[in-house]
């Protein structure tokens, strides 16, 4: 049997970022402020209340609705990616600008705007294959 795939464009990317990422997505409802919501030293979402708490960004594919958050947030992601544990990739729906910063200083694929709600194709486990050149998303479900 052949496994269900789906594939979608992003409105936005950045090319030249790492090219093309494969990992595990990890999905969160709620926006991911990631100085508040994110432990720099293991990547996982800490904030009490949190719709992700207890999960893991770490070396995966993170999707989320958006970020909010200040420049602080930039610098957040930096410190991840030095500290090894920050996302393989980003997609939201839309994005916060500071957000593309820091991605670009930690060279890690941020994609945006796709046609339809990035959260409603992806599920916790699906594997995600991001051609960060051409901005193209190819989903394969996971055998739960």
């Amino acid at each position: 049997m052949k496994e269900a795939k789906k594939v979608v464009r992003a409105g936005r990317w950045i090319k030249g970022l790492k090219g093309n990422v494969v990992g595990e997505a990890v999905v969160v409802n709620q926006p991911i402020h990631f100085m508040r919501d994110v432990d720099e030293a293991t990547g996982i979402i800490d904030a009490d209340g949190h719709s992700g708490f207890g999960k893991s960004i770490a070396n995966k594919i993170a999707v989320f609705p958006t970020a909010p958050g200040g420049v602080g947030s930039a610098w957040r992601i930096v410190t991840l990616s030095k500290n090894g544990v920050a996302p393989k990739a980003i997609l939201n729906n839309v994005t916060n600008p500071v957000i593309v910063q820091g991605c670009i200083l930690a060279n890690i694929p941020v994609l945006d705007k796709f046609n339809t709600d990035i959260l409603s194709l992806i599920e916790d486990g699906d594997q995600v294959n991001i051609n960060n050149e051409n901005g193209i998303v190819e989903i394969t479900k996971s055998k739960k």
